[in-house]
Parts: structure tokens; sequence; C-alpha cells
């Protein structure tokens, strides 16, 4: 398994976990520097209009933040 494979599949797992905590994170602007980041935000990308609508986006930093707090 590639890196961007193994990265997309952990950002489909972590997409299935965010969904049912209402959770949406927004990709980075920035440019991904691994093949892994790449693949991990491609995985986690909603497929579904009504998923995307859901919730209001939250930062992708959001989650390290609050376990530093």
């Amino acid at each position: 398994m590639t890196a961007y494979e193994s990265g997309f599949t952990d950002g489909e797992h972590q997409a299935f976990k965010d969904r049912r905590n209402h959770i949406r994170r927004t990709r980075p602007e920035l440019p991904l520097q691994t093949a892994y980041l790449s693949g991990w935000w491609d995985g986690y990308t909603p497929r579904s209009l009504t998923w995307l609508l859901h919730k209001d986006p939250q930062p992708y930093w959001a989650d390290r933040e609050s376990e530093i707090a």
C-alpha cells in the first residue's frame, strides 16, 4: 500500500468518526507536503452534499489546540 492509499484510508475512517460526532474539518489552504497528507484529506473530503452542509467547519488544527488546553 502506498503512502497516499494509507492516508486515504485513514482519512475515510476519521471522516466517519467525525460524522458521528458532528464535526467537520476544513482542509488546510497551504500545499500538503506529503503523499500521506494528500491522501488523508482526499479520503476525508465529504462526498455527500448533505454532510458537507450539515455543520459549520472546524479548523483542521482545533483538535490539537483542545488537547493542549
